[in-house]
């Protein structure tokens, strides 16, 4: 994912431009500055003075005005690429007419040497042209490479007629490039045109206004870092472009219409001390762009946002080493992300990625909005969502056969309902911990003289089996557990690893179960191999540790402690009282339902120095 950020940028440049976007109009946009004033060459204007372009007579007396009321420099986002076709002068050799007529075009350029104008022109970007470099005053040096490859480059400029040019104070480009979304978000402050740089209007008014003779470059060999106007740094993107911080919709600056301007009839308030720059809102004059609060704004008023970004300092910028923000974040929404998510399971794999989505927008929003940094966004984001949607899946499969192992392991100790049962909970269910159980031990009585009347081992082991069926049946039946055969013995619990209601009622009910269904078995195996088994069945409550115990793949879900060992020897002693069923004290007292139970003795079990109660249990 960092080899395709860094080389192939341009792949999300489009997501990226729409996720800072939506992070910029998330916040209520800043005031526009008060020190700007667009004088607007309007639908008014155009009905009052006839169709665009204007006699340039009309620019000359509205410039007049401009500098009479105190502006403090004027930019035009107009070129004058052509002599003015309405001027007397003009009008009169087109007659051929002989006579000393004005000559507008000389008019406008004796207008321009007194006053503080920066005239505005268009570099072409695509088709070389002959006409001669455009003029402008500063002194753009160039610190560190001097490699300009890095800037956006022209191939030829649309420029003032040369009585103008060469009257006017200065000249800057108006151009917006790269606008590859159709939305403008960004201005270039320097073009290189054969291998010379080149200020915009808005850089070359800023710098003429804080009477700066000089425009420091600060560049490397991978581009642009940032240009200085004095004590004014102004970070840039590695082609000199600033992001723009637009201040709403259109029309948020002062506007003033030409046709006032012209008739003077404007409060000079608006106009004293501040950047003055003309252009045009008609629609007709075909000079509206988009921007993300607006689908039509005046294109001047892209360069009345610029000069306000760099005076106030709130423009935003793609530094040149913004790779190592990206490929930072990038590194945190795969490796980090995916440490995390490999050691939690996969029911956690939203929470991590919604935390991690939430630290990813924290940081773009504070880059941007106190550090001003734009970064790509979308490289990072999608590694998250490849990153989550592997680990999620991985750790589904390998959860999957993790819980294919438990239920095979418990399926043969439970019923299938309550292996199903324990899936549903957190593997943890099967960890080792102390608990209530209720533990049953079951075993056939003189089965070694069994084994030596019945000489076929084959027939024995088919007996046994017969046996064993319905006994493990009735212990799943009730919920119980098998921990485990010991030769012609079984060993049951209840009341782990599921919690279970009346875990001593369940394991008494499963032993009188057993007892029926033995019945029912000795009348076949009477008729089959006149045999009939005997069983004794013990049964204890108590504390038990229960859990995933052994050693390591080799372990098995299993109970010790005394309890299990009561149980036991209370199972033997069902031999010495010539009974079937046995239970303690402590099962006696768990149980809820009624029984027909006759108390038998209180006696010292071997291995226990306190005496237990043990009771006969017939029904």
């Amino acid at each position: 994912m960092e080899f395709s950020y860094i080389n192939f940028e341009s792949i999300y440049k489009t997501t990226d431009d729409k996720i800072t976007s939506f992070f910029l109009k998330s916040k209520k946009p800043e005031e526009a500055s008060k020190h700007i004033t667009i004088v607007d060459i309007d639908a008014k204007s155009i009905e009052k003075l006839g169709q665009w372009p204007f006699p340039r007579n009309l620019i000359s007396d509205s410039i007049t005005n401009l500098t009479n009321s105190g502006a403090g420099i004027i930019g035009f986002d107009i070129v004058f690429s052509n002599p003015d076709r309405l001027s007397p002068h003009a009008m009169a050799k087109h007659l051929d007419i002989e006579g000393n007529f004005t000559n507008n075009d000389l008019l406008l350029a004796s207008t321009l040497e007194k006053t503080p104008t920066i005239l505005g022109y268009f570099f072409d970007m695509s088709k070389q042209n002959e006409q001669l470099p455009p003029k402008h005053l500063a002194n753009i040096i160039v610190q560190g490479s001097k490699n300009l490859e890095s800037f956006n480059h022209a191939m030829g400029v649309v420029d003032n007629i040369p009585p103008l040019k060469n009257s006017a104070y200065s000249s800057g480009y108006f151009n917006l490039t790269n606008i590859t979304s159709g939305v403008v978000d960004s201005a270039p402050l320097l073009i290189n045109l054969n291998d010379k740089l080149y200020p915009s209007l808005v850089l070359e008014m800023v710098r003429i206004a804080s009477s700066q003779k000089s425009i420091e470059v600060i560049n490397s060999d991978l581009g642009v870092e940032g240009i200085k106007l004095g004590d004014l740094n102004l970070p840039t993107n590695r082609h000199t472009e600033i992001k723009l911080n637009f201040r709403g919709a259109g029309f948020s600056y002062k506007y003033l219409s030409f046709y006032d301007v012209l008739t003077n009839n404007f409060d000079p308030r608006d106009v004293n001390g501040k950047f003055i720059l003309i252009g045009t809102s008609d629609i007709g004059l075909n000079d509206m762009v988009t921007t993300i609060y607006d689908p039509a704004i005046p294109g001047v008023e892209v360069h009345a946002t610029t000069i306000d970004n760099i005076l106030n300092g709130d423009f935003f910028y793609t530094p040149i080493d913004s790779y190592t923000y990206g490929i930072l974040l990038i590194f945190f929404s795969s490796i980090v992300v995916g440490l995390v998510l490999y050691f939690l399971p996969a029911s956690f794999s939203l929470v991590v990625f919604l935390a991690s989505l939430g630290i990813l927008i924290f940081t773009n929003y504070y880059l941007i909005f106190t550090k001003q940094i734009i970064i790509g966004f979308s490289a990072p984001l999608i590694t998250l969502f490849f990153t989550t949607g592997f680990f999620a899946l991985l750790s589904y499969y390998f959860e999957n056969i993790q819980r294919k192992k438990i239920f095979n392991k418990l399926s043969s100790k439970v019923s299938n309902s309550v292996a199903k049962e324990i899936l549903k909970h957190d593997e943890g269910i099967l960890k080792v911990e102390k608990k209530e159980v209720t533990v049953l031990f079951s075993d056939i009585r003189d089965f070694t003289s069994l084994s030596e009347d019945i000489k076929d081992p084959i027939k024995l082991i088919g007996i046994l089996n017969r046996y064993m069926s319905p006994m493990v049946e009735s212990i799943t039946e009730f919920n119980g557990t098998v921990d485990k055969f010991i030769g012609d013995a079984i060993m049951a619990y209840f009341n782990a690893p599921l919690p279970l209601k009346n875990h001593a009622d369940m394991a008494l009910k499963s032993a009188l179960r057993q007892l029926e269904r033995l019945d029912t078995l000795n009348i076949e195996l009477k008729k089959e191999f006149n045999i009939e088994l005997k069983i004794g069945i013990g049964i204890n409550s108590g504390e038990a540790i229960v859990g995933e115990m052994g050693s390591s793949g080799r372990s098995d879900y299993t109970l010790i402690g005394d309890t299990v060992n009561v149980a036991s020897r209370v199972e033997s002693l069902t031999k010495e009282y010539g009974c079937k069923l046995l239970i303690t004290q402590q099962t006696k007292d768990l149980l809820k339902d009624s029984y027909n139970i006759k108390k038998l003795d209180v006696l010292r079990v071997k291995g226990k120095k306190e005496e237990t109660t043990i009771y006969e249990v017939i029904s």
